[in-house]
């Protein structure tokens, strides 16, 4: 690049960023800063036990793993056609 071309793209990105600066003014306030939030209520500590009726300690429990037979087979596609 000769030194004129590159003191041309200087002109031009000083003026884009002055342009900016300015334009970006007219679109973010500086009222911005001060706005204000709906207030919101405390989370209570203190947990109520939901009702025994549909949550007891006798209930099935759905995470655990359901075996049907013995799983000793450590391989079970051997016995397959190939």
């Amino acid at each position: 690049m000769k030194q004129q071309d590159i003191a041309i793209v200087l002109i031009i990105v000083f003026v884009a960023g002055l342009g900016t600066f300015f334009l970006a003014g007219k679109f973010v306030s500086p009222d911005s800063a001060k706005q204000t939030a709906e207030t919101v209520t405390a989370i209570d500590p203190n947990f109520t036990l939901p009702d025994s009726k549909y949550f007891s300690t006798n209930s099935i429990n759905p995470t655990l793993k359901i075996e049907i037979a013995p799983g000793d087979n450590k391989n079970p596609f051997q016995d397959q056609e190939q």
